[in-house]
């Protein structure tokens, strides 16, 4: 197994080098200097607030927790650790996960299995939300005139992947396979001890499927939160766009960003989706703006951003490896 992450690593690292290649990179490095650091800056702080907003989406995932802006606080400096891991670790976006079920255990009592159920229905969450943030964007997408029709083909089967994905993960829950599975085993030895093991797991899903109706504000709440910050996204790309002198307009940095997070999502297995999300940005606005490198200097301007936040991640890491005294009481466990 260890060898099929490595083997993606190196796939999303030849891809990117293959990107790097077909354009013209340093005409895309002075474009994206352009920026400087001001822009920089600012497109950081463009992202950390729909950062925020995932971090308050998934707070409202652990009912036990307060929505309080301590609290609010405190998942989002772990989900900034867990996040940079996520990043850098081959592991298809999950390997910060135990690490944050870990932080919130030790730190603030909450359950392993609470913060697994969240884990579980905010990622959930974020899939329902992006499809229909990508669903909202598929009509002028296969309406405009900017792209090939090579390329809409490619989107049309990008959604349907999408669907399929998002159909998966919220019924996978629903079926109670784990419940099912763990009937049939039974018995003894060996048998029994794999039964054992999938009663946690059916815990799991009984949390994260009656969710919404045990919870259906703290439910909402997140998915509205998820919703709209898949929109505000495209934030980051109108901003890159406008620093190096090729702006679009609202619509089309909604198309380029829907495009970049359906590939994003597909492509998941490929750490920090090497290469594909950088294809995707610069073919995307290749063809709104004319400019190939113009794509490319803000690929790599989110690339930036990207490294400082895992570095933000990593230093709040190496803080958080010292021990702090709690303050308040813990949240229930149950």
């Amino acid at each position: 197994m260890k060898v099929v992450k490595y083997l993606y690593l190196a796939l999303g690292i030849a891809l990117f080098a293959a990107v790097l290649g077909a354009f013209d990179f340093g005409a895309a490095l002075d474009l994206a200097a352009q920026a400087g650091w001001l822009g920089v800056a600012g497109l950081c702080a463009t992202y950390g607030a729909v950062f925020l907003m995932d971090c308050y989406g998934w707070l409202m995932t652990v009912p036990s927790v307060p929505g309080t802006p301590r609290w609010w606080l405190r998942f989002s400096w772990i989900r900034l650790i867990g996040e940079a891991f996520n990043m850098v670790i081959p592991a298809g976006s999950f390997g910060g996960e135990p690490l944050k079920a870990a932080m919130l255990k030790s730190r603030y009592g909450v359950s392993y299995r609470e913060v697994t159920a969240s884990v579980v229905l905010i990622r959930t969450v974020w899939l329902i939300a992006q499809l229909v943030f990508v669903l909202a964007m598929a009509a002028p997408l296969l309406a405009t005139d900017r792209l090939s029709d090579g390329s809409k083909a490619s989107i049309a089967i990008g959604i349907l992947i999408l669907v399929a994905m998002t159909v998966a993960l919220v019924m996978l829950p629903r079926m109670r396979l784990s419940s099912r599975m763990g009937r049939w085993l039974g018995g003894r030895g060996w048998r029994r001890k794999i039964a054992e093991g999938l009663h946690h797991v059916e815990d799991v899903e009984g949390r994260a499927s009656g969710f919404h109706r045990e919870h259906s504000g703290r439910y909402w709440t997140a998915l509205v939160l998820s919703v709209a910050k898949w929109f505000l996204g495209a934030g980051e790309v109108w901003l890159a766009l406008w620093l190096i002198g090729h702006p679009v307009g609202v619509l089309e940095a909604l198309m380029i960003e829907a495009v970049i997070q359906l590939v994003r999502t597909i492509s998941f297995f490929i750490p920090s989706n090497l290469g594909t999300q950088d294809a995707a940005y610069t073919l995307m606005v290749a063809a709104f703006t004319g400019v190939p490198t113009a794509g490319l200097g803000a690929a790599l301007l989110r690339r930036l951003r990207e490294v400082l936040f895992i570095a933000a991640g990593f230093l709040a890491g190496a803080r958080s490896a010292f021990p702090l005294r709690r303050t308040g009481e813990p949240p229930g466990t149950a």
